[in-house]
């Protein structure tokens, strides 16, 4: 017997059907001519539902056919995960149209659900995901036209419309994004642009929960009213803090004005802490971007539990502020950028225990003036299947060398400050992606390095593997290596990682140096539930962490195996739902053996190419 066809028929007889009535998809725009494929009648989900037989088919298998037809899409006419070719360089879709004037500007809106920025006909809905586009409010043309760096009369650059799709794609707001030249016919060397766009489902909720007394639940509007304005309130429960309740709610804007200036405003009462943030800030989003800054001021107060049981009320205020510029090398097509910046930071504290020139370190007022110096070359290439479930994603490859110096100010002394660090990345349908980090800075009083560290980072990531006709295979390796010096706060380092399950969780697991490695196998399925895709993970990961003036003992390396199911709709805003499940062969004494969690999160590449603020080398 087949007990989902069963449930599926006992589920329709129990539920109204006006719920589930299967209807067409919403009102499109006529598609564009010579674009993609038409569908025939036969592939719409009403001429499916209208065709029955009464002489081979029972009453049961007609209300199956109904419930599971409205509630399930088709996708047997898109069966591949991927739309795109593993390493696509963005811009080469546009260099036939090198040189020519843009006309006019479309903006074309796919709906949320069953729609696609690849195909952009009518194709059949269900019941629900209607009702939930009825209730999603589509992004403003007003948005999407704030966010083109091109403009009619402009001359195509084929980078700069591989940067202005990249740009869009990033919003938080929208799914998937096309731009589309198209020959005009009236007049000679004249391109008009549609710009197709896909919004995901904005209203989403996301969390995490190791017990039932220590858990967070997330709720954010990532759309509000279409305007890309985001709102986003986390609750947070653990019955071992006091307060018990803790809430952390944001207001973000990514594009103020058409300005490309992002504006947050964050408020947050977490157990002994309370925080009021406030930023602006404007990134270097493309070669041509010529100045770029931000400034930000944040006040917080925080109860610091003393060895005594007694509670001290401390408070400090933080400002912060930067500058840079930005200067093209060579042409247009060669990327190549220079950036000065400056940066001031400063954070003075207030009702705080005693401080002393040899103690208490973090909370010692102080203030940093940094400059840096960029050699950046970045381009991107399209993919999709690397961090998300079939959506276009944007990586980077290229390299940045960073020069930083400066010099920090507390009560007690003046430091010099030095620091460099190097990133880059590149890719082939041969071996696949390889992105590689190193990085070191430290203080300087005068006398010697003072909070120095030394880091290395890598990632790698394989071609696309077929698994049968319809799964995909994914391999990843990634690992770093660090290690600090002269660390005046005795801050240290921790294994403590997160893999939907937490790793290596132990207090005992600390020290001034630390070797990462983990290596991940992902498989994405083909299949298809309310437009959730799933996708499983094996990991191994292994870990020393130790002091910096011995080598790595091979006794007291750490590992884990284990096994995460991930499951995602890219149509909605939700963050990745992940269960991981992890066993631990050689635990440490008083730590578990096996351990899993629930949570949400959005995964990313190690390290980011961007990234032209001057800031002093993490010790984390």
């Amino acid at each position: 017997m087949n007990h989902t066809k069963v449930f599926i028929t006992f589920l329709g007889i129990l539920i109204s059907g006006q719920i589930f009535m299967p209807v067409s998809g919403q009102h499109m725009n006529p598609v564009i001519p010579g674009d993609y494929e038409t569908h025939s009648p036969e592939d719409t989900l009403a001429h499916e539902l209208g065709k029955s037989d009464s002489t081979e088919t029972s009453l049961s298998d007609n209300i199956y056919n109904l419930i599971y037809k409205s509630i399930f899409i088709d996708t047997t006419r898109r069966r591949d995960l991927t739309y795109i070719d593993d390493f696509s360089e963005s811009q080469n879709i546009f260099i036939p149209f090198t040189g020519k004037r843009i006309g006019k500007i479309y903006r074309r809106n796919v709906q949320i659900f069953g729609g696609s920025i690849h195909d952009t006909t009518e194709i059949p809905t269900t019941g629900l995901t209607n009702l939930a586009s009825k209730i999603h409010i589509d992004t403003r043309d007003a948005v999407i036209m704030d966010n083109m760096i091109v403009a009619t009369g402009d001359t195509i650059d084929p980078f700069r419309l591989a940067d202005n799709e990249r740009i869009l794609r990033s919003l938080p707001f929208i799914h998937d994004v096309k731009i589309i030249p198209i020959v005009s016919d009236d007049i000679e060397d004249v391109v008009d642009l549609i710009i197709i766009t896909q919004d995901v489902f904005s209203i989403g909720v996301g969390g995490s929960a190791s017990s039932p007394e220590n858990f967070k639940l997330n709720l954010y509007e990532r759309n509000l009213l279409g305007m890309g304005w985001e709102i986003n309130n986390e609750f947070h429960f653990n019955a071992a803090r006091s307060p018990e309740l803790g809430y952390d709610g944001k207001f973000f804007i990514s594009n103020i004005s058409g300005t490309f200036v992002s504006g947050l405003i964050n408020y947050a009462k977490l157990y002994e802490n309370d925080v009021l943030r406030l930023s602006l800030n404007r990134s270097f989003l493309t070669p041509q971007t010529k100045y770029a800054g931000g400034l930000e001021v944040s006040y917080k107060r925080n109860y610091l539990d003393l060895k005594d049981l007694r509670k001290l009320n401390y408070s400090s205020l933080a400002q912060d502020y930067w500058i840079g510029r930005a200067f093209q090398l060579h042409d247009a097509s060669n990327r190549k950028n220079l950036t000065i910046s400056l940066r001031y930071y400063r954070d003075d504290f207030k009702d705080r225990p005693l401080v002393k020139p040899d103690s208490n370190f973090a909370f010692h007022d102080y203030s940093y003036f940094l400059s840096g110096i960029y050699l950046t070359k970045i381009l991107y290439f399209k993919s999709s299947l690397v961090l998300g479930f079939g959506h276009t994603e944007d990586i980077p490859y290229g390299y940045n060398l960073n020069l930083t110096a400066g010099y920090g100010n507390t009560e007690f002394e003046e430091r010099m400050y030095a620091g460099i660090r190097l990133r880059g990345a590149t890719f082939s349908d041969k071996f696949g992606y390889i992105l590689g980090t190193a990085s070191a800075g430290s203080f300087y009083d005068g006398q010697r390095m003072e909070d120095g560290v030394i880091n290395l980072g890598w990632l790698y990531f394989t071609n696309m593997f077929n698994l049968g006709a319809d799964y995909k295979l994914r391999q990843f390796v990634s690992g770093s290596y660090t290690i600090g010096f002269h660390r005046l706060n005795d801050d240290q380092l921790d294994l403590e990682r997160e893999h939907g399950v937490s790793i290596f969780d132990s207090d005992k697991l600390r020290g001034s140096q630390r070797v990462e490695l983990s290596l991940q196998s992902i498989v994405f399925s083909p299949w298809n539930w309310f437009g959730f895709r799933f996708a499983i993970e094996g990991f191994l990961d292994v870990g020393w962490i130790g002091s910096n003036y011995k080598p790595p003992d091979v006794e007291k390396i750490n590992s884990a195996i284990g096994l995460i199911f991930r499951l995602r709709n890219d149509n909605l805003v939700l963050s990745t739902f992940q269960i991981g499940f992890a066993y631990f062969p050689n635990s440490v004494a008083g730590s578990k053996n096996f351990n899993w969690g629930f949570s949400t999160s959005e995964p990313r590449l190690l390290g980011q190419l961007e990234g032209r603020k001057p800031a002093i080398i993490p010790f984390r």
